[in-house]
C-alpha cells in the first residue's frame, strides 16, 4: 500500500510516471526494460537476503540508473550487477543523511547539519576508513 500510494504522490507532482510493482509481479520484467529509473525499496539485498536481487542481471542495460534504499552493504547484490552492466547506481545512504537532517532542523529549528550528518553517516558504516 505505501509503495502505491508514493508512486501515486509522485505521478501528481510530476511530470514522470512513477510505478509501484511488488516482487514476483509479472510485469515486473516489462516495466524496468521501459524504465529509465529502477527503485528498489523492498529490502531484497539486505540480510538475510544478502544474495538475491530483485530483478535478473540481463533485465539491466547502462541506460538505467539504479537506485536500491539499503544502505548496508553499501553495495547490494542489485548495485554490483547494474554496476557490472555500466548502469549509474546509487545506494540508500544519501537518503538516510538528508532524512536525519530534516528531521534534526524540524525539531530543534536549528539548520540542517547535513555535512556532520554525512560523517557519523561513513562512520556508521565503515569504522575502518575513518
Amino acid at each position: 500500500e505505501a509503495g502505491a500510494s508514493l508512486a501515486e504522490d509522485l505521478n501528481s507532482k510530476t511530470a514522470s510516471e512513477a510505478i509501484f510493482l511488488p516482487n514476483g509481479d509479472p510485469s515486473l520484467f516489462d516495466a524496468v526494460r521501459a524504465s529509465d529509473v529502477l527503485v528498489n525499496a523492498s529490502g531484497i539485498g539486505m540480510e538475510p537476503h544478502l544474495d538475491e536481487s530483485p530483478v535478473a542481471p540481463e533485465w539491466l542495460r547502462p541506460e538505467l540508473i539504479v537506485c536500491d534504499l539499503a544502505y548496508n552493504p553499501a553495495k547490494t547484490k542489485l548495485l554490483i550487477e547494474a554496476e557490472a552492466r555500466g548502469c549509474r547506481i546509487m545506494n540508500g545512504a544519501e537518503m538516510g543523511v538528508m532524512q536525519g537532517a530534516m528531521q534534526f532542523s524540524l525539531w530543534t529549528g536549528k539548520p540542517e547539519p547535513v555535512d556532520t550528518m554525512r560523517e557519523i553517516m561513513k562512520k556508521v558504516l565503515d569504522p575502518q576508513s575513518c
